[in-house]
């Protein structure tokens, strides 16, 4: 006999009232912030939580128009149970996860098994209990839940494209975890063997390669991968509890300043050079480092001590095992210095041309081709500082001047650069 509870009833119309608070703008899965995706996320966090334990290392996922079903194979007992015997953090959980109780309450339709012993229950979310059934199919242990967006939601559907993105980001950050994935009536294998390194590796590094091997460090609770491309742009991906975190977190800045800082004192004070480099070439500043830097950073909240906040754990870690790792890579160090150095000069070179008169920009061009010393960033330098001053570079742009090493003149009248040839 069904018990309705009247505190809980209240409490899942307060949170259907407040569904934004939660999981923002619903959306219509056309975009990876609709809300949707973070109702899937969360209930994904539940499942890799299970394989972060040591309970199995596989998940299947299905996805079909507004519904989703995920399958794992760790213990057979619901979210609750697990984590009441888990060796993570209660405190973690508080802060990181909301439970199924508010997925049910804002998607209005959630069905849970589990599988136990060769037999499968089905979950009684208002009288708290399982009912298990036996069949000639005999199930391996695991849970599984289906969640349906159904007649809350109906003209919102899971994009597969979104949710396969979704999955190779969790891979990314769980190593050894395998995702089973139906897509185009196929399934797809997700899977990485070296976390985040596999992240930088599937990404087109400038010039094909990076300078140095991909610098891998993690502990319990967080995880970096970190190289310098040849490029002059930074390039970096951050994970949340979990969440692919699109814009700059507090964690990421707090990374990309930790990182930064310890690569311009160690270049600039703490690296032996030849004594032919003078101190004044060794002085760094933060963009120098961040140039051509491409990183990736996982974190995963546990922070029991209320007086050290995310900044001081990330600070501790890079002054810990990521300082440790440089001064035993040395030939590392200096490869970062070079890139340094190039930086530097570039960021010199750039500030030079933005105080030049655009005729004196000219000048330097021309001589440039003449001469043969500029490199093809330099040309790029200059193209910038005359788009900065407002000078019309159309033609230029349009004959692929910089490419072609063309020479250029300027036409004041009509603040236009004209190409030679």
């Amino acid at each position: 006999m069904i018990q309705f509870d009247e505190k809980r009833i209240k409490q899942k119309e307060h949170i259907q009232r407040n569904a934004r608070k939660y999981i923002g703008q619903i959306g219509d899965g056309t975009h990876p912030n609709d809300g949707i995706y973070t109702l899937l996320q969360e209930l994904l966090n539940h499942f890799v939580d299970e394989f972060r334990e040591g309970y199995g290392n596989k998940l299947e996922v299905q996805t079909h128009c507004g519904t989703v079903t995920i399958r794992d194979y760790g213990r057979p007992m619901l979210f609750e149970e697990r984590y009441a015997n888990s060796r993570l953090s209660t405190r973690t959980m508080e802060l990181t996860r909301f439970g199924l109780d508010t997925i049910e309450a804002i998607c209005g339709d959630l069905s849970i098994n589990v599988y136990k012993d060769g037999k499968k229950g089905w979950y009684d979310s208002w009288n708290k209990s399982i009912d298990y059934v036996s069949s000639r199919k005999k199930h391996k242990n695991g849970l599984s839940v289906t969640l349906s967006l159904g007649w809350k939601f109906p003209n919102v559907w899971f994009d597969k494209n979104i949710v396969y993105s979704m999955l190779k980001n969790i891979s990314y950050q769980n190593a050894g975890l395998e995702i089973a994935y139906e897509m185009n009536y196929k399934h797809v294998r997700i899977k990485s063997d070296k976390g985040l390194v596999n992240l930088l590796m599937d990404i087109k590094p400038c010039r094909g390669y990076y300078l140095y091997p991909i610098i891998h460090l993690k502990n319990e609770w967080m995880e970096i991968a970190l190289t310098h491309s040849w490029a002059s742009d930074e390039t970096f991906y951050s994970f949340a509890n979990g969440m692919h975190i699109y814009q700059n977190g507090p964690h990421l800045d707090a990374f990309k300043k930790a990182v930064a800082s310890f690569l311009v004192r160690i270049c600039s004070f703490e690296l032996p050079e030849p004594d032919e480099v003078s101190f004044t070439d060794k002085l760094f500043k933060l963009e120098d480092a961040y140039s051509g830097m491409v990183g990736a950073i996982a974190v995963n909240v546990n922070i029991e001590d209320d007086s050290l906040s995310i900044d001081k754990y990330i600070q501790d870690f890079i002054d810990d095992k990521f300082r440790t790792y440089m001064f035993e890579h040395l030939d590392v160090c200096r490869i970062v210095y070079a890139k340094m150095r190039v930086a530097k000069e570039k960021r010199i070179f750039s500030k030079k041309c933005m105080g030049m008169k655009i005729e004196e920009l000219v000048v330097l061009w021309n001589d440039g081709i003449d001469a043969g010393q500029l490199d093809l960033d330099r040309f790029y330098v200059i193209r910038d500082a005359f788009l900065a001053k407002e000078v019309k570079i159309t033609e230029m742009m349009k004959a692929n001047a910089i490419g072609k090493r063309l020479k250029i003149s300027y036409d004041a009248l009509n603040n236009v650069i004209h190409c030679q040839g």
